[in-house]
């Protein structure tokens, strides 16, 4: 029996939410640069880079894999990807 289409649900990395994956939804992204999953609406509302109030989060995020911080856009946010 095929599971039913959102029947998985996740914690976005960034804001807690659940969201949906599985046949025929998707609505986390990975992040390949702080190698996390986040929801839909942290994706489409961070395009331009993470809003400052994400940063504590981020940071701990990037000090747990030992990665350094990126460079910073013009706008001076953290960028989505990187």
């Amino acid at each position: 029996m095929r599971p039913k289409p959102g029947s998985f649900k996740f914690d976005c990395d960034i804001c807690g939410s659940k969201y949906s994956m599985g046949p025929s939804v998707y609505e986390g992204h990975k992040i390949t640069g702080f190698d996390i999953f986040v929801c839909h609406p942290c994706n489409s509302m961070n395009h331009d880079g993470w809003n400052s109030i994400y940063e504590p989060k981020l940071f701990q995020i990037l000090q747990a894999s030992g990665k350094a911080e990126p460079k910073r856009l013009a706008n001076g946010l953290l960028p989505r990807e990187f």
